[in-house]
């Protein structure tokens, strides 16, 4: 789907890129670092693209459609909770963001490409 290619061109690039040490796609991120038995304990989140710049860590999140401030909302508390402040949060999207979404991605410090 479209959403499979955003990840696929925006891990290409990051591995292409020398600056870039390490890159990898679908990375499941869960909450608390502990790993329950149970189906369903675990609070998990999909990072599309995790990649590092150094020492800093870009969390990249890849929309193929409509975009909500959701998904703006989830980036940066992914991105604040694993990477901290000097982590880089970028969007890759297929289509551009409406105007307000566009500013609130714009103050919450979140790069928005569009391809």
């Amino acid at each position: 789907d479209a959403g499979c290619a955003l990840e696929l061109h925006a891990y290409f690039e990051k591995v292409q890129d020398e600056r870039y040490t390490d890159c990898r796609v679908g990375v499941h991120i869960d909450w608390d670092g502990i790993i329950h038995r149970e189906q369903g304990e675990d609070v998990l989140n999909e990072i599309d693209v995790l990649s590092l710049y150094g020492n800093v860590p870009v969390f990249i999140s890849c929309k193929g459609g409509n975009v909500d401030q959701m998904a703006l909302y989830e980036l940066d508390a992914v991105a604040g909770r694993f990477g901290g402040k000097y982590a880089k949060k970028v969007m890759v999207l297929s289509k551009e963001l409406s105007r307000g979404h566009a500013l609130r991605a714009e103050e919450m410090g979140i790069e928005v490409r569009v391809l």
